[in-house]
């Protein structure tokens, strides 16, 4: 089904068929009737509460928003598709390694922690809030260390190692990869209205340096100076270089020559 038929704003739309045309399998589907989003929040949770209130995600060519409501944000939403388009378009071209286990470093090393974390992960999938879902991670995890150890032999603690991947350490492809995600969030809002109301240097910084992404670029200030070199590419055109961003403003653009 093609949401584009279901949306009443030009804009919003036009973005919707952007993603169909340019995206092989380009879906929309919706969070609260996801089975996998709940899942994974199961998890997001405890570092990212509002991972299934607040947060559009991308899984592969699908494209989850929070709710069926939210296609009637209207030209608000624009953006983030745009956005979201941006990441899967991304995916495609960087591939597998590249994009998304690069996305994933240096946290995605624990999974070498499997033998220990693999109980806690369970009980986490099971705890109704978050309050007990880190309970459980800690019991989980000590009780994991004990059986282990217990069991098989004290060596196997040296699996404690990978989890200090764990912590939120800065991610270099992460950051490059949202980087170019926010900088299509700054060009769409400024081919649309003519300037960047909403999605300044200011107001996305957070992202970056907070715990939404955990921490992937925890320095502010080159944060700044990066996001404000990237809309300065946005307002003089030089971002059009990019065959990827030229392709979408020329979607967006069609909406304000009709």
């Amino acid at each position: 089904m093609s949401w584009s038929e279901e949306v009443s704003d030009p804009y919003l739309r036009a973005a919707i068929e952007f993603g169909e045309r340019e995206i092989p399998g380009f879906e929309i589907r919706f969070k609260r009737e996801s089975k996998l989003m709940w899942l994974i929040d199961r998890y997001v949770r405890l570092f990212n509460p509002t991972f299934m209130t607040h947060y559009h995600t991308t899984f592969g060519s699908t494209m989850y928003l929070v709710h069926r409501e939210s296609l009637k944000q209207g030209k608000r939403l624009v953006d983030t598709i745009m956005h979201e388009a941006t990441h899967m378009h991304d995916r495609r071209k960087a591939g597998f390694w590249k994009y998304t286990v690069g996305y994933a470093m240096p946290q995605v090393l624990a999974i070498f922690a499997l033998p220990l974390i693999a109980f806690p992960a369970f009980l986490i999938a099971m705890m109704p809030n978050r309050t007990t879902a880190w309970l459980s991670l800690v019991l989980g995890f000590l009780t994991s260390c004990v059986l282990w150890a217990w069991l098989c032999s004290p060596w196997m603690l040296l699996d404690l190692i990978p989890l200090l991947a764990l912590a939120p350490w800065p991610s270099q492809w992460r950051t490059k990869w949202e980087r170019r995600g926010y900088q299509m969030s700054v060009a769409t809002e400024f081919w649309m209205d003519g300037k960047v109301i909403s999605r300044t240097p200011t107001s996305i910084a957070p992202r970056f340096t907070g715990m939404d992404y955990f921490r992937m670029c925890p320095d502010e200030q080159w944060v700044k100076l990066i996001l404000r070199l990237d809309q300065q590419d946005v307002e003089s055109g030089k971002v059009l270089l990019d065959p990827w961003f030229r392709k979408a403003h020329d979607a967006i653009k069609s909406v304000s020559a009709e």
